[in-house]
């Protein structure tokens, strides 16, 4: 594993890049900052290596920009209605962050933070962090861990484990944006998607709340169990489409999802378990 820094912060912490490979040269960048995968490089069908997901040069990039390239995401990924939940009858009041909701768990979420490298090989490190009951006023202190590995077999592992002293919110993401042909490479509307899932969670509409509604894809763009082109259905005259982000908040439910992305020209593949 290579170390190099990756530029102060804000608040003047210094942030560091750390660099894996497995025995096939494929990498990944992950730095402290948000336990933020920067890079994953991979070779496409004719030897050429291309960097599959977006990210930038240092933190500054990351502390500038809002679309979570790669971040850790937490307590809570996603949004919380009005920016307050209830456990065990006790209603709880987070900061509001988007059309007075909760988005990604607000300005101090883990995307935000130094993560402390707790372990680490040529091809695997685990980040810890600790979490206070007062930093996104989420019930109960949290212990949270997150382990990157990319695997001889040229898969992506991401596991994390988390625990806390009392009832709380753990909704963890990673929040990557692909790009099978190379993140400098444009628009990935022609690559193709298979999503497995029956069903979905319609929003109301633009502020991407669900309505509560478990609606079946079935003669929807939505459906993609047979594999499609993202581009495919993506201007239909469908209005779940037309409200503002609804491609990536919408959330597939299903028994046993699994996705698929591939690109025909390059022979690049994601699986996502």
């Amino acid at each position: 594993m290579e170390k190099v820094n990756f530029g102060v912060t804000k608040r003047g912490e210094e942030a560091s890049l750390y660099v894996l490979e497995n025995k096939n040269n494929t990498t990944i960048k992950v730095t402290d900052y948000g336990a933020t995968l920067v890079s994953l490089l991979f070779a496409d069908k004719a030897g050429v290596q291309k960097d599959l997901v977006l990210g930038y040069d240092n933190v500054t990039g990351y502390e500038e920009h809002t679309s979570y390239f790669g971040a850790i995401i937490g307590r809570n990924g996603n949004r919380i209605k009005d920016s307050r939940f209830t456990i065990n009858g006790k209603e709880y009041r987070i900061d509001e962050n988007e059309n007075h909701n909760n988005l990604h768990s607000g300005k101090n979420g883990f995307n935000t933070v130094i993560w402390e490298v707790r372990e680490h090989t040529d091809n695997s490190i685990t980040f810890y962090h600790y979490s206070s009951e007062t930093e996104q006023k989420f019930p109960g202190n949290m212990e949270i861990t997150v382990t990157y590995t990319i695997a001889d077999d040229d898969t992506l592992h991401i596991v994390y484990n988390g625990k806390a002293d009392a009832d709380t919110v753990m909704n963890c993401t990673n929040h990557s944006y692909f790009n099978l042909n190379g993140h400098e490479s444009g628009s990935i509307e022609g690559q193709v998607l298979q999503i497995f899932a029956d069903a979905y969670t319609p929003v109301v509409d633009s502020s991407a709340i669900p309505t509560g509604e478990i609606a079946s894809v079935e003669g929807t763009p939505m459906d993609f169990r047979t594999e499609k082109q993202i581009g495919q259905d993506i201007r239909a005259d469908f209005e779940q489409l037309h409200l503002q982000a609804v491609m990536i908040t919408i959330m597939f439910s299903a028994d046993q999802v699994r996705k698929r992305l591939w690109q025909t020209h390059t022979a690049g593949r994601v699986e996502l378990p």
